[in-house]
């Protein structure tokens, strides 16, 4: 089962939300996560959060779950571990991009989380796709000239081969120390599909629109 986490990052266009949610997702407001999709009139299977930044009522046949404000979780990331109590297996959050930094960086180590526990993992916001992979190959899809970016995350290095992207490799170390400079910046799709794979470590893997 797919669970979707819509987070409280503040954003005017949300319409993408809607575009990223299946009839039989398993859908999550984390907070102020829970006005976007009262916005767009989408009800969800649960609510979660201390409700800091939301001040409305939520009706009474929403499962409401409300944390303490002082907490060690994120509301995000509570909603993650409480889908996967729920028996989900891939996790995608809308609207964890922006605003705050320091929780679009906590997002990006809630992705790491579900990657090192084996289930599917992507962030998402109208302009932005991220996914951490540790030792595969995946099939990424996108538009001619899109922008992919290669990271490596939680770790000092990563090995990664593209396929298919303007600018291809083959088992080339991306290190995370800026003496060597972040090489893995602004490749580009060449057609719909390309493949990356990851040797060893850990990569961070950027779908960027102008």
């Amino acid at each position: 089962m797919r669970c979707v986490v819509v987070a409280a990052s503040r954003e005017l266009d949300i319409e993408y939300i809607r575009n990223n949610i299946r009839e039989n997702d398993y859908v999550i407001g984390a907070d102020a996560g829970f006005e976007k999709l009262n916005r767009l009139n989408i009800k969800p299977n649960l609510v979660v959060g201390d409700l800091d930044s939301y001040s409305g009522e939520i009706p009474s046949d929403i499962e409401i779950i409300k944390l303490p404000v002082c907490k060690d979780d994120t509301d995000t990331f509570y909603a993650i571990k409480e889908g996967i109590k729920r028996g989900c297996d891939s996790f995608i959050i809308l609207g964890g991009f922006g605003g705050r930094f320091d929780h679009t960086f906590a997002n990006l180590c809630i992705l790491e989380y579900l990657s090192d526990k084996g289930y599917s993992n992507l962030l998402i916001d109208k302009s932005n796709k991220a996914f951490i992979m540790g030792e595969g190959e995946k099939v990424i899809y996108g538009t001619r000239g899109e922008n992919v970016s290669v990271f490596p995350f939680g770790t000092d290095y990563c090995t990664v081969s593209y396929k298919n992207l303007m600018y291809n490799m083959r088992e080339k170390n991306l290190y995370s120390n800026i003496s060597s400079g972040p090489m893995g910046v602004s490749n580009s799709f060449l057609g719909n599909e390309a493949t990356i794979i990851v040797h060893s470590g850990k990569a961070l893997i950027i779908i960027s629109k102008d």
